[in-house]
C-alpha cells in the first residue's frame, strides 16, 4: 500500500525540485544580467570606449 503512494510522493518531490531548481538559475541569471549590465555593454561593444593618450605622463603626479 506505502509503495505506490512513496513512489509518487518521490515524483512530485523530483519534478517539484527541478522546477524550482530552474526557476532560482533563471532568477540568478537575470539578476546576474542586470547588475553587469555596463560592463557587458562596455565588452560587448569595445570600439566605443576607449581612452586615447596624449602626451606624456607627469611623473611628479603620483
Amino acid at each position: 500500500m506505502w509503495k505506490p503512494i512513496r513512489k509518487f510522493l518521490n515524483d512530485i518531490h523530483l519534478y517539484a525540485g527541478l522546477t524550482c531548481g530552474l526557476i532560482v538559475i533563471v532568477v540568478c541569471l537575470s539578476g546576474t544580467i542586470y547588475v553587469y549590465n555596463t560592463e557587458i555593454r562596455e565588452t560587448a561593444d569595445s570600439e566605443r570606449y576607449f581612452v586615447e593618450v596624449f602626451g606624456e605622463r607627469c611623473l611628479w603626479m603620483n
